[in-house]
């Protein structure tokens, strides 16, 4: 069996392992990150409650010393069934954590509910798989229709379950 011909010409290329990965501690690229926890705990404090959220979500290291100061956000649940003009700031808070789409705006096809304060889909597919278990609790298949259509154009600010369960009185 002959060898294969060597060729002085190769597209292959050692695997180049950047050192700065191979260091054992974290990089700190911000200088933030780098103030001692001490000063960070003082930065926090001194924000508003939703503003300490949202730094504290930005990275492990804020996360895990945000720990040290107490937050404080709107409970979803005690918001439930209340009109808007109750408290501004569970709306802000649903406003800070709204999904977007890859360009940073809201996405399209997601709505807020106004009765469960949860963002869900628009897409008619989706609710396809619930309708069975609307009809069998009652819900004609008209109007369990026309409420996800109502949603899917903005029509309605309820989702189709809240709406079936405020106008059916379903649990």
């Amino acid at each position: 069996m002959s060898a294969l011909p060597t060729s002085t010409h190769s597209c292959r290329h050692r695997f180049k392992r950047p050192s700065n990965i191979l260091v054992a501690e974290p990089q700190i690229t911000c200088n933030l990150l780098s103030l001692p926890p001490e000063l960070i705990v003082d930065i926090l404090n001194k924000c508003e409650h939703l503003d300490r959220m949202c730094l504290a979500l930005t990275c492990k290291r804020l996360l895990h010393v945000s720990s040290l100061v107490r937050i404080r956000i709107p409970s979803v649940p005690k918001h439930r069934f209340l009109p808007p003009s109750t408290c501004v700031d569970i709306f802000t808070l649903l406003r800070r954590i709204a999904p977007r789409d890859n360009s940073g705006r809201p996405e399209a096809n997601i709505g807020l509910c106004c009765d469960c304060l949860r963002y869900r889909t628009r897409r008619i597919q989706y609710w396809d798989g619930y309708e069975d278990k609307y009809l069998e609790m009652g819900v004609e298949p008209e109007m369990w229709d026309n409420a996800v259509s109502h949603w899917h154009s903005k029509y309605y600010f309820q989702c189709p379950e809240c709406w079936c369960r405020e106008t059916f009185r379903l649990s």
